[in-house]
């Protein structure tokens, strides 16, 4: 009996780690997104790679996770300003955040970003995702 609790145990705790680390995905983002959006009765939001490849721009500045302008915003020319959410995991390298791990802190009670997340106004989304500094 204490071994096939023990087993249960097991596959429910590697079908949990493959879940989370497979949670990077533009599906993911799109689908955790939408589900916050859902409960807060903002209309669905769709994946957009032009803002995937502008979020993958700011990555490649460096991992200071800052708006330039300090504003919370990203200005590209020849389109409309994205709203900008950041996030940032320290711990060890064995323990990498993904999609859900972002979406919890930004749309947790106090956090500003749900803000941003359940925007009525938003219809598209673009999210990269960077490791610096040996994983934190």
């Amino acid at each position: 009996m204490a071994t096939q609790k023990l087993a249960i145990s097991m596959a429910i705790s590697a079908a949990v780690l493959v879940a989370a680390l497979a949670q990077n995905s533009p599906e993911d983002y799109v689908g955790l997104h939408n589900a916050a959006r859902s409960a807060a009765g903002a209309r669905p939001v769709a994946w957009d790679d032009e803002m995937a490849r502008e979020a993958g721009k700011r990555t490649e500045r460096g991992c200071g996770l800052r708006s330039p302008d300090g504003a919370g915003y990203v200005n590209v020319p020849g389109h409309h300003r994205y709203g900008e959410n950041l996030f940032q995991f320290h711990g060890s390298p064995e323990k990498a955040w993904n999609a859900g791990d972002a979406l919890d802190a930004w749309t947790a009670p106090a956090a500003r970003e749900y803000v941003q997340v359940v925007w009525p106004d938003s219809t598209k989304i673009g999210c990269a995702r960077a490791i610096c500094d040996h994983g934190r």
